[in-house]
C-alpha cells in the first residue's frame, strides 16, 4: 500500500478509535442513578439526595432542607451508612446542601430552565426503595406562601414519600430541579425548586 494511503489509514483508525473511546466513556458516564443516593435518618425517616457539580465545580450532594432538619443527612452508600456534614441551609427555599460524596459520579446542572411540555425524569428513592425514576412533563412556574424566591416547578410525575430531594432532570440528563412534594390530591403531580432557585443558592 502506497505511504499516502497508509497515513490516510492509520489516521481514520486513530479517529475511529477516539470515536470509541468517546462513546465509550459516555456510556459509562451516562446512567444518572448512579449520582442519586438514599439519605437516611439515624431516628428513622429516609429521603433522596444526589451529586451534583457546582458552576465552581466543587462537587456536593443536594437534598431538601425539610429532609436536614428532620435530621436525614447520612447517605447509604454500599451497604454502609455515612453520616454527611450539612454545608449550608436555604433560608427559603426548601434545599439543603451537604457534602460531597467523592466516590460517586456528579450530575451537571442544566444551562435553561424548562419549557411547557418538555420531558422531565425524576430519580429517587421512594417509599425507601430505588432508585427508581417516574418521567413526566414540565408543566408551569407556580407561586405561593412557602414557595421559592423565582416559584416552583409543577410538572406530571408521580413523589412518593422518600422521593424528597430527588432531582429533577431534563433529556440531556441536566439536573433543572430538586423534588420537594406532591402537587396535593392529583395524581402523578409534583413541585420541584426551581433551577433558578437552586443556582442562587449555590451561588452564596
Amino acid at each position: 500500500m502506497p505511504r499516502k494511503k497508509l497515513v490516510v489509514a492509520a489516521a481514520a483508525c486513530l479517529s475511529s478509535l477516539a470515536l470509541v473511546a468517546s462513546l465509550t466513556t459516555f456510556l459509562i458516564k451516562s446512567d444518572p442513578r448512579d449520582s442519586v443516593v438514599k439519605l437516611v435518618g439515624l431516628a428513622g425517616g429516609s429521603c433522596t439526595g444526589f451529586e451534583l457539580k457546582t458552576p465552581d465545580g466543587t462537587q456536593v450532594t443536594v437534598t431538601n432542607k425539610h429532609c436536614c432538619e428532620a435530621g436525614i443527612t447520612n447517605a447509604f452508600v454500599n451497604d454502609h451508612i455515612l453520616p454527611l456534614n450539612i454545608l449550608s441551609v436555604a433560608p427559603t427555599t426548601d434545599l439543603c446542601i451537604l457534602q460531597g460524596i467523592g466516590n460517586l459520579p456528579a450530575l451537571d446542572l442544566a444551562d435553561e430552565a424548562p419549557q411547557n411540555g418538555d420531558d422531565l425524569t425524576v430519580i429517587g428513592y421512594g417509599l425507601g426503595f430505588g432508585p427508581t425514576t417516574s418521567n413526566g412533563k414540565f408543566v408551569q412556574v407556580i407561586a405561593g406562601d412557602m414557595l421559592d424566591v423565582y416559584g416552583a416547578y409543577y410538572l406530571t410525575a408521580q413523589i412518593l414519600p422518600g422521593n424528597s430531594g430527588s432531582p429533577v432532570l431534563n433529556s440531556r440528563g441536566q439536573v433543572v430541579g430538586v423534588a420537594f412534594a406532591s402537587g396535593g390530591a392529583v395524581a402523578f403531580r409534583a413541585l420541584a425548586v426551581s433551577l433558578d432557585d437552586l443556582r442562587w443558592h449555590l451561588s452564596r
